[in-house]
């Protein structure tokens, strides 16, 4: 295929032709994300030579251990497996991946794509590809896929759905963080993770969920959104949502809001340097070798506490100068620096890699052992009772529950930034650029506020940046203590960043806060509803027997309705008395894209909540003429497939309450 595209469009590669995307490759022995050796009986991944290959890893003829990558026959038997893992594997990456890679920069053009990472296949056979990050070497970015499986509030445990089950701590707190972190320690990849994202949400996803999950991504450290898709057909049962859907997605107009915000944080968290305390091995080889614990089970209790970690592999470790060496009681990699190795629960690991983090430890680093240390080597090796007393002498290398991990931490002062009160939705990401510091900050709640101080390890002055309104603010903060202390408050879906830098913007207006907002007026009672199809918009059609606000999908409304829902009213404001301060609309509950003018002159449009807009140079003393548009998505009109069906559906229209709210600066 590459070669083809070659002869016949090779004065193209490298400017037409950016490069080469390959999807969700595998070794496909199985159809299962369980394929792990001993569990599944299953026919094995083979080649000609790959017996030569297995006895030159093993060190003798491999052919009499064979059948103990199906039966259990002793200690020796997570010797043999992960033996074979560890070949096929590598075998994978440098027949595959590596070999196209090296292909296709040859040829001027990148060669990106993802694997199956799906429930933790990405360490097994079967749908996966034995390794991830070996799977994805030769790559020129990293690279993932969300399809239907990260949800708000579906943070863990399993969920069945409609093709299959998801593995919710996997997806929420593992995958990510992951593919982000093989962008950061890989230099090949120059910092760029790209994530497919939106595919097989059904048509109930629309700019609101999307919103949110490019939050929820990008604040992981994705920085290259691919929107997965344009279909050329429609209606096409293809992985729905379809994001033009030839003119028939309701949601198309407002489309380029949700990407101009994404560009700006992909701008805004590209070309710099990631900053993070902490590094935890990847399981991989754990998982090859007999009991563990994924390393996302890591990823949750850090990440609940704000404490910024990447996932990194035994290979990289191994590596040595100058990719990996030791600088001041820390592991750099890259550009990374960790003041601590946290391991995951492993019963075996490689005895070259125990080894290899008693001389880390010698050197200052911590070493931290999720419940206990291992209880043998996943290699060949007869002096592991000698090395395990080492590993329980060191004085940097200690044990540690998940209920002691963050306390433990922030003794040896391996944390970057805390908060007064506990914050279990509050995400963050720490980004340097040459010319300043910045914080990435999310609110991955969908009904709760942040309301939290966030105490910086330095002094300096901060300012906040909205992506979304494409505006800077001024913060409340206090220097002290060589730390900066800065109030920060986040509504469901709302994101922002901190910004230290050596050159602020001058007379910058302090963002309007909800908890600072008094409710002046609630305009009640009847309304004017009219609706248009996104085909006759915008020519609508009065709804007469509808007059108040509410949710339409409801049976006797307009449960089949896709399209744009129009409300007009008519209100009296008897004076404007409110100083300094601003006046703003609150429209409280609505599904899902609103667009508002007032007195003729267009508001703005708000593709998530908060549904709230500053009217204070439009509003006036007398008569006001509100409109309001709200736009639903094709759910309602096309529900009837296998992703809708599986999913409790949304209201359509404005719920409400609408409000006058005043907030005086």
């Amino acid at each position: 295929v590459y070669e083809e595209h070659y002869r016949r469009y090779s004065l193209e590669f490298g400017n037409t032709i950016e490069g080469f995307f390959t999807d969700e490759h595998r070794f496909g022995n199985v159809s299962s994300y369980e394929a792990t050796l001993g569990k599944v009986q299953m026919v094995l991944p083979f080649s000609n030579s790959l017996l030569k290959h297995l006895s030159d890893s093993w060190g003798e003829d491999f052919r009499p251990y064979l059948p103990c990558l199906w039966y259990d026959a002793g200690t020796i038997t997570s010797k043999i497996r992960f033996t074979y893992m560890d070949v096929v594997s590598k075998l994978y990456s440098q027949n595959y991946t590596n070999q196209i890679g090296n292909w296709c920069r040859e040829h001027n053009v990148k060669f990106i794509g993802h694997v199956i990472e799906d429930n933790g296949a990405h360490a097994r056979l079967g749908y996966g590809s034995g390794h991830f990050f070996r799977s994805l070497k030769g790559q020129d970015y990293s690279g993932y896929d969300v399809v239907y499986q990260i949800w708000p509030g579906r943070s863990s445990g399993k969920f069945t759905t409609a093709l299959g089950y998801l593995d919710a701590d996997f997806f929420y707190w593992g995958i990510s963080k992951m593919a982000s972190s093989d962008g950061h320690i890989d230099p090949c990849k120059n910092g760029i993770t790209f994530c497919e994202i939106f595919g097989a949400y059904g048509w109930q996803e629309g700019l609101k969920l999307m919103k949110w999950l490019t939050d929820h991504v990008c604040v992981r450290g994705a920085n290259f959104i691919i929107p997965h898709a344009f279909s050329p057909k429609y209606p096409d049962p293809d992985c729905p949502p379809h994001f033009y859907a030839r003119g028939a997605n309701p949601q198309w107009r407002y489309f380029h809001i949700w990407a101009q915000y994404t560009n700006r944080l992909c701008h805004l968290l590209t070309g710099g340097k990631h900053i993070a305390p902490v590094a935890i091995l990847y399981h991989a080889e754990a998982e090859w070798a007999g009991d563990y614990e994924p390393f996302e089970k890591v990823v949750k209790v850090l990440t609940q506490f704000q404490v910024d970690c990447d996932v990194v592999p035994i290979d990289t470790f191994m590596e040595g100068e100058p990719l990996v060496r030791i600088e001041s009681e820390s592991i750099i990699i890259n550009k990374e620096k960790y003041g601590a190795l946290i391991i995951p629960y492993a019963q075996y690991l490689p005895y070259m890699f125990i080894n290899q983090i008693i001389e880390f430890a010698e050197k200052g680093v911590k070493i931290i052992f999720m419940r206990q240390f291992p209880q043998g080597s996943s290699t060949k090796s007869y002096s592991f009772s000698n090395i395990l007393e080492e590993l329980r002498s060191s004085k940097n290398i200690f044990c540690c529950s998940y209920d002691e991990l963050i306390e433990n931490l922030k003794y040896y002062n391996i944390y970057d930034i805390e908060t007064t009160s506990f914050e279990k939705d509050l995400r963050s990401f720490h980004y340097q650029h040459e010319d300043g510091t910045i914080y990435f900050f999310t609110n991955e709640s969908l009904t709760t506020s942040i309301d939290t101080v966030v105490t910086f390890p330095f002094e300096s002055q901060p300012y906040a940046y909205d992506a979304m309104e494409g505006k800077c603010y001024k913060l409340n903060y206090e220097n002290r203590n060589e730390c900066t202390n800065v109030e920060l408050f986040l509504e469901p879906y709302e994101s922002i960043f901190i910004i230290f830098s050596n050159s602020i913007p001058e007379n910058l207006p302090f963002k309007p806060l909800a908890k600072n907002m008094k409710t002046v007026a609630v305009l009640d009672g009847e309304w004017k509803i009219s609706i248009a199809d996104i085909n006759e918009y915008p020519n609508f059609r009065l709804q007469p027997h509808i007059k108040s606000l509410g949710n339409l999908a409801r049976p006797g409304f307009l449960p089949n309705f896709s399209g744009v829902i129009r409300y007009e009213k008519e209100f009296i404001v008897e004076e404007l008395d409110f100083h300094n301060g601003r006046i703003l609309l609150d429209f409280g509950e609505l599904y899902e894209s609103l667009e508002v003018w007032l007195n003729e002159k267009q508001v703005r449009v708000k593709i998530c909540p908060p549904y709230r807009l500053d009217v204070t140079k439009i509003i006036q003393i007398g008569i006001n003429k509100l409109i309001v548009e709200v736009t639903n998505t094709l759910s309602k009109k096309l529900g009837n497939n296998v992703f809708d069906r599986a999913m409790p559906q949304e209201p359509s229209g404005l719920i409400g309450p609408v409000r006058l709210q005043l907030i005086t600066d």
